[in-house]
């Protein structure tokens, strides 16, 4: 299931919405090009999710460009329990947010889905975004 209603992020969800990936330009106020330090990641998630937990600081890859990522667990206003990943990409139009967040037991599976459209996002020199499309195969 695909939500536009956002004018700067697409929000894709499964169909039993056990997981959902936001793509979007992230209004972080950094300049064009600018990536952001795990410190200022980490204060991002803590600031939005301040009960977060998190379990993994790394690195993530799209456009050509890499940038810090993190896994962090965190509950919902009624209780329940989410893992999600996000990542903020450096491109000529500011940051690109690449989020996914999955019940637990569906997290490591949709990080397949979250790589797939990370691995095939490309930009071009003149700011205009083109997606490839990938395989429907494994």
């Amino acid at each position: 299931r695909v939500d536009t209603t956002d004018p700067v992020k697409i929000k894709l969800a499964s169909p039993d919405y056990s997981g959902m990936i936001i793509v979007g330009v992230s209004g972080g106020g950094q300049p064009a090009g600018a990536k952001l330090e795990p410190d200022t990641l980490r204060a991002r998630v803590l600031a939005n999710y301040p009960e977060a937990v998190i379990k993994v600081e790394q690195n993530a890859s799209a456009n050509e460009q890499s940038a810090p990522s993190m896994d962090f667990s965190w509950k919902t206003d009624s209780g329940i329990t989410r893992m999600t990943r996000t990542t903020f990409i450096p491109t000529s139009v500011g940051l690109m947010e690449f989020t996914l967040t999955a019940s637990p037991d569906k997290f490591e599976a949709s990080l397949r889905e979250l790589n797939l459209v990370m691995l095939t996002f490309r930009s071009g020199a003149n700011g205009k975004f083109d997606y490839v499309v990938g395989s429907k195969l494994p």
